[in-house]
């Protein structure tokens, strides 16, 4: 058998064997998982208990940690309190022990028919109540015990007290002294060892359950990066359990993307290994930096450095990453703080969201058209299906244009009622203005009469709800915008401005402010309309300087000018 199709039953194997271990019938042994840390041999083990729990019921069992247990007797009192020995077996032995050590415990008998006294040594009979137990010992390779006397004690409680012993530790990490001890007496103390080294594939049924939303890409991205640290999937898990509910009514493509930015930033984030990019090279990753890097362009001090960012790069490439957007950004904060901003977050993915509807729109409406333009046997009716449900589907991105090509086809097909019913759903469906101002498609022509005459009464009704505030909302950060968006905010008097101002956040208000007041310097000669607009941000500002002190600080660093004959305005006192 291959070493490979050895790998892939492991867990299988490992799951046989300690099913066997823990029935009661069963030879007492000593069992040690070995495994580096973060392979997942503590998670594996309670998730087996857990899964078998039916068989460990009626029995006696106790999972302890090792680390931070500095005696013998420490580590008995805590099997015992994780055994939840009942009162009756404790009075039992405790009389027993009486019998025995008569003479040293002199008062103790008095102390059984009343009260019991929890302060008493329990060395003299804490040993006999671990008995027919299954114990799991972890963080072997973590223990301040001499390890000699700690494997010596493992060995009586399974030769002496009928105990089945699981050791988990990470060999690798052992002290000299513990490294010495175990290999010195695991021949006598242990009977069965497991190398734990799941694969991928492996690791990821441990944390993630096969039904689990977009388990399937989650699966996918984590085997071509070969995550199989437990720790590391665990941290993707919660990340993309919190990050789900702003998911859920996005394309396919913009969740795959999310998804696949969240594994490859977290395993940077997480894992160190220099063949693995550092964090912060992959958010610095800008679009021009990574052209740059790709062409030799970038200089850098050091030829290793080059290299080493290079070699990164081709990791990033057979990832299918690029470069570093908004989005990544944003996902990339969530998994370095722990936290987002839920608006920005939500904004970032929209905005992406929103590419990638337009980009499916396009290659729906383009593999109809094909269909379209398949020689003289199209079928017409499901051509006109097709049409109907790609274009109700994609109603809310499509262009005017496109619109009107169904529109005309329709038409010509003796589809009227369909072809009105799709004029309908497009103004109920946009609110934008400018989508049906038909004067601003100057690279194509709408030119069925229906259309034209629904859309000019669409333009008018949406034109007149649009408000100053609205326009400003849409157009900040966008690449243009129309006239009828300067007509608008043209409109507006200085008081409204300055309520505007006045009643919005601090963040909103400074970029409406910014915004009109650039209109008038960025470019060489400014329209009338973009004079008219930044005079009346710059009036508005002025009087809202004149309220306090702070607030004229704050509108002179905007660039207002707030002085008068070399005078500055008085602050008015309320």
């Amino acid at each position: 058998m291959s070493k490979r199709n050895s790998n892939m039953t492991f867990m299988k194997i490992i799951n046989e064997q300690l099913q066997s271990f823990i029935k009661l019938d069963h030879p007492k042994e000593v069992i040690a998982i070995r495994g580096v840390w973060g392979s997942g041999k503590t998670y594996f083990w309670k998730g087996f208990i857990n899964d078998n729990k039916k068989i460990v019921q009626g029995q006696n069992y106790a999972y302890v940690s090792l680390f931070g247990i500095t005696t013998i007797d420490e580590l008995k009192y805590t099997i015992i309190d994780m055994l939840e020995i009942k009162e009756g077996a404790l009075l039992d032995k405790m009389r027993q022990t009486t019998a025995k050590y008569g003479g040293k415990l002199v008062n103790l008998a008095e102390m059984i028919n009343g009260p019991i006294n929890f302060n008493i040594d329990f060395k003299y009979f804490s040993s006999g109540l671990i008995k027919n137990a299954i114990i799991c010992l972890d963080d072997f390779e973590r223990t301040q015990l001499d390890p000699q006397i700690l494997l010596g004690f493992i060995s009586d409680l399974k030769e002496q007290n009928g105990c089945k012993m699981v050791l988990i530790m990470n060999d690798e990490a052992f002290s000299l002294n513990t490294k010495i001890s175990y290999s010195t007496y695991r021949e006598k103390v242990i009977d069965k060892e497991f190398s734990f080294s799941p694969t991928p594939d492996e690791s990821f049924r441990l944390v993630f359950h096969e039904n689990d939303q977009y388990a399937v890409i989650l699966k996918e991205k984590c085997k071509m990066l070969g995550i199989k640290n437990i720790r590391v999937l665990n941290k993707i898990k919660w990340l993309n359990d919190t990050l789900s509910p702003l998911l859920k009514d996005v394309e396919a493509k913009t969740h795959t993307r999310i998804l696949s930015s969240l594994v490859l930033l977290s395993h940077c984030f997480y894992t160190k290994n220099e063949e693995i990019p550092t964090f912060d090279f992959v958010i610095g990753l800008e679009i021009n930096n990574s052209i740059d890097l790709l062409l030799g362009n970038k200089q850098l001090t050091k030829e290793d450095s080059r290299r080493k960012e290079q070699q990164w790069l081709e990791f990033l490439k057979s990832y299918g990453y690029g470069y570093t957007d908004e989005l990544d950004r944003r996902v990339g904060n969530f998994v370095q703080d722990g936290y987002f901003d839920h608006d920005l977050m939500q904004e970032a993915i929209n905005e992406y969201n929103e590419v990638i509807t337009i980009e499916n729109s396009k290659e729906a409406f383009s593999q109809v058209w094909d269909l379209y333009h398949q020689g003289f046997n199209t079928d017409e009716d499901e051509l006109v299906r097709n049409f109907y449900e790609v274009t109700r589907a994609n109603i809310k991105v499509i262009s005017a244009i496109h619109l009107s090509e169904v529109i005309s086809l329709f038409r010509d097909l003796g589809q009227d009622i369909k072809a009105d019913e799709l004029i309908d759903l497009a103004i109920d469906s946009h609110d934008n203005p400018d989508y049906f101002d038909i004067n601003a498609y100057v690279f194509g022509n709408v030119q069925d009469a229906k259309l034209i005459k629904q859309f000019e009464k669409a333009y008018l009704e949406k034109k007149i709800k649009q408000t100053p505030e609205e326009v400003l909302d849409r157009i900040i950060g966008a690449s243009s915008y129309s006239k009828k968006d300067m007509d608008i905010l043209c409109e507006m008097s200085v008081s409204y401005f300055r309520n505007l101002l006045e009643s919005t956040d601090n963040k909103k208000s400074r970029s409406y402010a910014q915004y009109c007041l650039e209109l008038a310097r960025i470019y060489e000669t400014p329209s009338p309309e973009q004079k008219l607009i930044a005079k009346i941000a710059e009036d508005a500002l002025k009087e809202i300087a004149q309220t306090s002190n702070l607030n004229r600080r704050k509108v002179k660093l905007l660039g207002v000018d707030i002085e008068y004959n070399d005078k500055i305005l008085p602050i008015a006192i309320e």
